[in-house]
């Protein structure tokens, strides 16, 4: 559960495996708090685009596709939060198989 307390305001409790984006609006003005993806969900935006996981050792992943000269390396248990870092390269990784 995600706990959101707003200037002293009342809380809002929050499943956070359901909502990625959340949007408050506050008396002066409107905020947007978005929530990072999981390493789960970038592992599943990689299979869908045709990445194979070729395996790793501990927490690390290797992705491989035909069309893309790097392997994608993703680190973190299944439930971790993603870093900003790791969405951006899957966006890039994803973006050159397409070419």
């Amino acid at each position: 559960m995600l706990m959101v307390v707003l200037k002293g305001q009342c809380c809002v409790e929050w499943p956070h495996t359901l909502l990625n984006i959340l949007v408050f609006a506050d008396k002066t003005a409107r905020k947007t708090i978005v929530m990072p993806k999981k390493i789960r969900e970038l592992i599943s935006e990689l299979e869908k685009a045709g990445f194979l996981n070729r395996g790793g050792k501990g927490s690390h992943r290797n992705f491989i596709h035909p069309l893309v000269m790097k392997p994608m390396v993703i680190s973190g248990k299944m439930g971790d939060d993603a870093k900003k870092y790791q969405e951006r390269a899957v966006e890039v990784a994803i973006e050159e198989s397409k070419k």
